[in-house]
């Protein structure tokens, strides 16, 4: 189980965030503002979309550098999410194993172990 730290604008997916966090075993926390303590986390999902939310993220990330980021955006990767040196990009729409996937990578990275990239066979015979 992780503390995932949510900074997402939009109070739907906030909600959706929650459920998805709460069913894959983690304990999700949504964080309003750049005051917000996350010294407890275990890594961060940060929508980069909004530029308030990116700001908060920024600040967020500026005290804990050590969380590993997670990049959520409609968008693919450019300037903006790069500046978080995130462990992952989700783009969005994305599927909760997707999430999963990158969680695991993400606290992966955090405790210092290095994920396994999966093969090129091992995606063809999943996509077949």
């Amino acid at each position: 189980m992780a503390r995932i730290v949510i900074c997402e604008s939009s109070p739907e997916l906030q909600h959706l965030f929650m459920r998805t966090l709460t069913r894959l075993g983690h304990e999700p926390t949504i964080v309003h503002g750049r005051a917000a303590d996350t010294a407890w986390a275990d890594a961060i999902l940060v929508d980069v979309d909004s530029d308030a939310v990116a700001a908060d993220a920024a600040a967020l990330q500026a005290r804990t550098p050590e969380l590993p980021v997670i990049v959520c955006s409609i968008y693919p990767r450019d300037a903006r999410s790069d500046a978080f040196q995130p462990v992952a990009h989700l783009l969005k729409p994305f599927t909760r194993a997707d999430l999963d996937r990158a969680i695991r990578g993400a606290l992966a990275t955090q405790l210092g172990t290095i994920a396994t990239c999966p093969t090129a066979s091992a995606s063809t015979a999943t996509s077949a």
